[in-house]
């Protein structure tokens, strides 16, 4: 398994998120941050997150560097941890949904495999 790459996670303040030379991604090739949510943060501090990977979008490194900004995956333990991200994501700017999927641990995999959007290419 390739080391981790500390660039992105850097980049929105955080080192609990690394981004692999090969990134995970869907059947397409589309890469994938990752946050595994443990249920430990509140809403508002994801809320916080999910603003400084719309910063960093904005900062068009990451497209610089790959050529696309890749969603970020929230993984939730459970329903209801999924339904809490929602709403904490729902507290941004409703034109940067789209970077976000949120997703259970039982169902992530399926939806990585029937991704059909494209991540952001650009600014």
């Amino acid at each position: 398994m390739p080391s981790p790459h500390l660039h992105s996670a850097d980049a929105i303040g955080r080192s609990g998120v690394f981004s692999w030379p090969n990134r995970p991604t869907d059947q397409s090739g589309e890469p994938y941050f990752i946050e595994m949510d443990l249920g430990t943060e509140s809403g508002p501090r994801i809320t916080t997150k999910a603003k400084a990977y719309i910063r960093y979008f904005g900062s068009g490194r990451e497209q610089a560097e790959s050529g696309v900004f890749p969603f970020v995956l929230w993984i939730a333990p459970d329903e209801d941890r999924a339904a809490l991200l929602v709403d904490a994501l729902a507290r941004t700017p409703a034109e940067q949904w789209d970077l976000f999927r949120v997703a259970t641990a039982a169902s992530y995999v399926q939806l990585i495999a029937n991704a059909s959007n494209k991540p952001k290419e650009s600014t």
